[in-house]
């Protein structure tokens, strides 16, 4: 008899488990069904922040919505930042970063502005600008106190160069107008001091 009663538990404990177990599945495919109902495309995947980890949890990158638009970080095996890609309403922009996590390239574009490419060195100060102004592409250098010394542009005219002081006032200028050449000397305060041809 009590062989048959421990019988009896066994099949009622035996019983419970997969009354248990076949709940569970059910509401593991009513989760499923129900999540998957509203969208229209079984193939999307929706998210708004996507972390990149590789085989030893790691984190390499980041994809996120932000304020005003996406962005996607790279990471390296240091954990720093190595490449930012962001994109909103007014453009996008690329950011190539070093083991500090400091930028160092900054590409982009930004509507009214247009393109830009700064180079910045280890203090973040911008050592070379490329841009693309309203009358042209312009170029230019800038010393160790990110001071603009040497700027190159190129318009409709023709192209120019200037070579500036500390203080960012043009002392030598070289411009092709007209592809007629014209170069010319000014003092700090913007005078003229010698051109040539002299008859401009």
């Amino acid at each position: 008899m009590n062989h048959l009663l421990a019988r009896l538990e066994a099949l009622e404990a035996a019983n419970r488990r997969w009354r248990h177990a076949c709940l569970a599945l059910l509401l593991g495919f009513a989760t499923l069904f129900l999540m998957g109902s509203g969208t229209a495309d079984r193939d999307e995947l929706s998210a708004r922040r996507l972390v990149l980890r590789d085989g030893g949890g790691v984190t390499r990158g980041i994809w996120e919505m932000t304020g005003e638009g996406s962005r996607l970080s790279l990471f390296g095996a240091q954990g720093s930042a190595s490449l930012i890609l962001s994109g909103s309403s007014r453009g996008g922009r690329m950011e190539l970063l070093d083991q500090a996590g400091l930028p160092r390239l900054d590409l982009g574009f930004q509507d009214p502005d247009g393109a830009f490419l700064q180079m910045k060195d280890p203090r973040q100060r911008v050592r070379l600008e490329l841009l693309q102004t309203m009358v042209g592409p312009l170029v230019s250098l800038r010393d160790a106190y990110a001071r603009k010394r040497l700027a190159m542009i190129v318009t409709e005219a023709g192209p120019g160069i200037s070579l500036l002081d500390s203080l960012g006032k043009s002392l030598l200028g070289l411009v092709v107008a007209s592809d007629s050449p014209t170069i010319g000397l000014n003092d700090g305060l913007g005078r003229i001091l010698w051109m040539a041809p002299s008859d401009r």
